[in-house]
């Protein structure tokens, strides 16, 4: 992925179609579906890493962690890991059996990871998410990350755009459904609702907007 490329897209509800506007993203799309009304862009990219790398990328409010948790239910042995700066904590019940991990830093935590399958909530929130990914995939863990691609004026993450970047990467992008009022539109972006401090701030800030809806967040 150059330096340029962006994996938006936009949607057509009369086609049920999807556009991706990145040339690398367009040279990987593998397939395009629309399952209860949300819509996933599965984009493949070569796989050759000791150990698998899955990354859902998504505004919030899309269903990136009700799958992340939906994996981690299919793996033998699965341990999920969340950062320690999101107080809320998840909003959908871990898997029975896996076990939760709350840590501040994802490479401390891939130093000393438990046997299996390893599982990241709200990857942005790693400031050495790249780091933590590439020592778990190196020892040949299989590693599924979820998290948000863009903060609230539509900037990558720098962190998930060099992890979604890697060669070994799947990158799948899950949108939902704008929450403007007689939208309905798939969401793309995450939209700042209320006035709030620094780039990213833990609460009730926002929702999910469309290309359409989506607004500069209030002063």
């Amino acid at each position: 992925m150059s330096g340029d490329d962006t994996w938006l897209y936009g949607a057509s509800a009369s086609a049920g179609s999807a556009i991706l506007t990145s040339s690398a993203a367009r040279r990987h799309c593998a397939r395009v579906f629309i399952p209860g009304g949300g819509l996933v862009l599965h984009t493949e990219m070569s796989v050759d890493a000791r150990g698998k790398l899955v990354v859902y990328v998504g505004p919030m409010f899309a269903g990136k962690t009700t799958a992340l948790f939906r994996d981690a239910a299919a793996a033998p042995r699965a341990c999920i890991v969340r950062p320690a700066r999101d107080t809320r904590g998840p909003r959908v019940a871990p898997p029975p059996g896996a076990e939760v991990r709350v840590c501040d830093s994802l490479a401390a935590f891939a130093a000393d990871a438990p046997p299996g399958a390893v599982f990241v909530d709200e990857g942005f929130l790693f400031d050495d998410l790249v780091a933590g990914a590439d020592a778990l995939v190196a020892r040949g863990v299989d590693v599924t990350v979820a998290t948000i691609q863009y903060d609230f004026l539509r900037r990558w993450f720098e962190n998930v755009r060099e992890l979604a970047a890697r060669p070994a990467a799947r990158v799948v992008v899950v949108a939902g459904t704008c929450a403007t009022p007689g939208c309905g539109a798939p969401s793309v972006y995450t939209r700042r609702t209320a006035p709030a401090a620094g780039r990213v701030a833990i609460g009730d800030f926002y929702a999910p907007a469309c290309a359409r809806c989506w607004r500069a967040p209030p002063e």
